[in-house]
This record gives C-alpha cells, sequence and structure tokens, in this order.
C-alpha cells in the first residue's frame, strides 16, 4: 500500500510540474500574440505616413506639370518618403529578429537638423491641407553627430502623426530642437 502511494504521490508531482510548464507555456503565447499585436499597430500607423505624404506629394506634382524645378523637388521628397516606407517593410519582414528583441541601430554620421528638416517636409504639405501651422527652430551648437536617421524619423514621424491627430484646425504644430 505504501509504494502505491509513493506511485500516485510522484505521479501527482509530474502532473503539477507539467500543468506548470502548459500555464507557463500559454502565458508566453498569448504575451507573443499581445506582441505582434502591437507591433503590426505601430508599423501600421508608422506605413500610414510615409505613404499619405508620397500620396500628397504626387498630387502636387501632378499640379505643377508646368514647372520641372517643383517637379523635381516633389519627386526628391517623393524618393525619401518611399525609401521610409521601404525600411518599415524590411522591419516588417524581419520580425523575427524583433521577436528576439535583436533591433539593431545602423549608426551613421548625420547632420542633425537636415534629418528633422527632411521629415518635417513630407508635413508641411499635411499642414497646408490641415490648416494647421507646423513651425520649428534649432538651438545646437553642434548638428552632426552618430545617430539612426530612419529610426530618428521614425521617432519624429509618430510624434508628427499624433501632434497633427490631435491639434484642432488652425492649430499650431511647433518643434524645438535643443
Amino acid at each position: 500500500v505504501i509504494l502505491c502511494f509513493r506511485d500516485v504521490d510522484i505521479e501527482r508531482r509530474q502532473q503539477l510540474q507539467h500543468t506548470i510548464l502548459l500555464e507557463s507555456a500559454l502565458a508566453a503565447a498569448q504575451k507573443s500574440t499581445k506582441d505582434k499585436t502591437a507591433f503590426f499597430s505601430s508599423m501600421s500607423h508608422d506605413m500610414r505616413t510615409p505613404l499619405n505624404a508620397i500620396i500628397g506629394l504626387s498630387q502636387l506634382a501632378g499640379q505643377h506639370t508646368d514647372s520641372p524645378s517643383e517637379i523635381s523637388k516633389y519627386l526628391c521628397r517623393i524618393n525619401s518618403a518611399s525609401r521610409q516606407l521601404l525600411e518599415l517593410i524590411n522591419d516588417i519582414l524581419d520580425m523575427s529578429r524583433m521577436e528576439q528583441g535583436m533591433v539593431t541601430l545602423n549608426n551613421s554620421p548625420i547632420d542633425l537638423q537636415a534629418c528633422v528638416e527632411e521629415c518635417l517636409e513630407t508635413f508641411r504639405y499635411q499642414a497646408e491641407q490641415q490648416g494647421k501651422q507646423l513651425t520649428w527652430d534649432f538651438s545646437l551648437e553642434n548638428t552632426h553627430l552618430l545617430a539612426d536617421p530612419f529610426r530618428l524619423q521614425q521617432i519624429l514621424n509618430n510624434l508628427l502623426s499624433n501632434a497633427f491627430k490631435f491639434t484642432k484646425k488652425d492649430g499650431r504644430i511647433a518643434l524645438h530642437v535643443t
């Protein structure tokens, strides 16, 4: 009889350990699903900004067919927004790297002011269309630094998109870089 109780006790402990392992696996799967949902939500939001810029700037280029210099300016901005969109799509395709927490920064020497102004230019059209004022100023001694320009513009796009979303018509959106 004692051997039976010991066997049952050992089997019960194994079942308990198995249950704990299953609960842990379920919690990890639920967290992974939640993280993926948050990732796709964030990426969808981040992709909307350069896509809106491409659409808006394409329309502007079509309205200025008599001015090659204006078309060239719009095409340059469309190219920049397209590259940004491509980078976002590449991030989605490389999601396994992100799931493992292995997002890497591609730091390179940049001119911060030029990088920020390039990003802001894509919002200038949106400001005009929505009747909002977009202003910015820089008060930096040195604008040359080492950074990941794509990630920096991604952050700025996100901040500015939210600023546009929550600013009323005739409102002002200001960016101060110090």
